[in-house]
């Protein structure tokens, strides 16, 4: 549904959330998207720190579908959606965290 919105040019809207119960990373930060409540991509773990900062500074300012693939995984001999998001912030972004491990505090 996102796809089809995206390729007629209707704006899809987008908000981030924060998944504290997520057994991975209690620092997961879920994507959730207007057209299709049931999909959630994660933001990447050398960004959460920083989209975690700048959400909490309240400087986030749009965040925005870009693009959604459906693409072959490999290792799990399946296809899968994956989407691209844009996240703007007021000022500068800081730099990726490389060594962010999953459950690090922030």
């Amino acid at each position: 549904m996102c796809k089809e919105a995206l390729i007629n040019k209707i704006t899809v809207t987008v908000k981030h959330v924060y998944e504290p119960i997520n057994r991975r990373d209690e620092n997961a930060i879920l994507v959730h998207t207007k057209c299709d409540n049931t999909w959630s991509p994660y933001i990447r773990g050398v960004k959460v720190p920083k989209v975690t900062e700048a959400t909490e500074d309240n400087e986030i300012t749009e965040i925005v579908l870009t693009s959604v693939k459906y693409q072959f995984i490999f290792p799990i001999s399946s296809f899968k959606y994956f989407a691209t998001i844009s996240i703007t912030k007021k000022g500068r972004w800081s730099k990726n965290r490389d060594s962010y491990k999953y459950n690090k505090d922030i």
